[in-house]
């Protein structure tokens, strides 16, 4: 059912001609946005989708791609952005509470614990998963830097790559700041 459905729609879209040409030329991305594909960024990327400038890539925990990692398709739009497009910009946007930087869960049942010892734990476990998350942005920032075409870019001046982390809870967004080595409060992308 659903295949017929998508191969009707898929026949019913015309992008020949002017259509096609004005898509093709429309599509320009300046900036990359690389970030996690747990839904939690689901509502954030479809208001970044809606900037035609922006070109996201969605992986598991923000995760850019090693040169050596082969020719997958991470790998091909970096590629892609660096080599046919005017991207200036990559951002590497981590989130609090993201499911790839869970710290091992202490939260054992004790039931000697009151209940605000149970509060204070959940507390201190959501803290060291968001600072591992941070951590993340911060070591994939480096490892997006590492690929040779990407060094090249930055060392020209011709691109420039930036860590955010969003605040879930509250909806905001920090940057990192490399010359202080933390993350600052910032208005949206």
């Amino acid at each position: 059912m659903l295949n017929s459905e998508f191969i009707s729609h898929e026949s019913s879209l015309d992008l020949t001609g002017s259509e096609s040409s004005r898509l093709r030329t429309a599509v320009r991305p300046e900036s990359l946005f690389i970030t996690c594909t747990d839904s939690i960024m689901d509502q954030v990327i479809e208001r970044i989708q809606r900037v035609p400038s922006i070109l996201v890539l969605r992986s598991p925990g923000s995760e850019p791609p090693l040169e050596t990692d082969g020719d997958d398709s991470s790998s091909s739009v970096i590629d892609h952005v660096l080599n046919q497009h005017s991207v200036r910009d990559i951002f590497v946007c981590g989130h609090s509470m993201c499911s790839s930087a869970s710290v091992e869960d202490r939260q054992t049942a004790h039931p000697k614990l009151s209940g605000v010892d149970r509060m204070l734990q959940k507390i201190q476990h959501r803290q060291e998963m968001n600072e591992r998350s941070r951590e993340q942005v911060i070591q994939q920032m480096e490892k997006l830097a590492r690929p040779p075409s990407v060094s090249r870019a930055i060392s020209r001046g011709d691109l420039r790559v930036h860590g955010l982390f969003y605040l879930t809870e509250s909806g905001t967004f920090t940057t990192y700041d490399e010359l202080n080595s933390q993350f600052v409060l910032s208005s949206s992308p």
